[in-house]
């Protein structure tokens, strides 16, 4: 199971995680990477999303249209919404997720073999809500 991005990106300055993500970019990475990467790069702006999409080229016309450009939603739309239940704490709903995020691992870790979509789509939404920064990285 690939670490989801933004825990481990926690931290660190827009620029550099800027730079990096568009050195990565320019590889010209399957489909799925491609996805991962403008998911990051929406978090770090408008401009950063649309240098990203500048970096693949050519490339840019093989992925969905959907992603040719900045969500209008703002960029936590990629990964869903993961919400409160009525009077439960963020504080609370942030050490459930947690949990579960370190259950999901834990069953990865144990069965040593590679989860399926759905685990990793939960994965990375959990991984969105708990360290996702919307303050762009400064």
């Amino acid at each position: 199971m690939a670490a989801p991005a933004f825990y481990w990106i926690r931290g660190i300055e827009n620029s550099v995680v800027r730079e990096s993500l568009l050195n990565a970019i320019r590889g010209r990475p399957t489909g799925l990477e491609v996805k991962q990467f403008l998911s990051v790069a929406g978090f770090l702006g408008k401009t950063t999303y649309s240098d990203a999409l500048k970096s693949l080229g050519d490339y840019v016309k093989r992925i969905p249209q959907r992603l040719q450009k900045y969500p209008t939603a703002g960029p936590r739309i990629a990964f869903g919404t993961i919400v409160p239940y009525p009077k439960q704490t963020i504080a609370n709903l942030k050490k459930e997720k947690l949990r579960e995020l370190n259950e999901l691992v834990s069953g990865v870790v144990d069965a040593q073999r590679d989860p399926g979509a759905i685990k990793k789509w939960k994965a990375q939404d959990i991984d969105c809500f708990l360290y996702a920064q919307d303050n762009n990285y400064k």
